[in-house]
């Protein structure tokens, strides 16, 4: 390694594509998609969600679960639906989560549901 004359292993750089990465290396579209795959592996659907929840308040009920990466609420028109896509670190978090389903918080049954992308009010939302 270094000073002993060889080389540190080196790490796979990401597939560069045309478009407006403004040369920046971005993921070819397999690679988007493995990723997606991965997030969602780890994603977890809510409903009944107050509607004057914001993302730190989602995130902060759903950590009893495990630590959460990322909250996306569901709005039309800019006002929240009371559902939501949740992102947690760990896939265990996942089935910890969908056992919690039926909690009570800010005076709402919140449902958990497995997420399923693109899916329309059966536990996914879209993708």
């Amino acid at each position: 390694f270094f000073g002993l004359g060889l080389e540190a292993p080196k790490e796979k750089a990401p597939v560069r594509t045309k478009g407006k990465g403004k040369g920046r290396p971005t993921l070819d579209s397999a690679q988007i998609e493995v990723q997606r795959q991965e997030s969602d592996s780890r994603s977890v659907f809510a409903r009944d969600i107050p509607f004057d929840a914001n993302r730190d308040q989602i995130a902060e009920f759903m950590m009893q679960f495990g630590a959460v990466e990322r909250v996306r609420i569901f709005e039309a028109e800019g006002r929240s639906l009371g559902r939501c896509c949740v992102v947690f670190a760990l896939r265990r978090s996942v089935e910890v989560a969908l056992a919690g389903s039926g909690q009570q918080w800010m005076g709402r049954c919140i449902a958990i549901l497995p997420y399923q992308r693109g899916a329309k009010g059966k536990g996914g939302g879209k993708g």
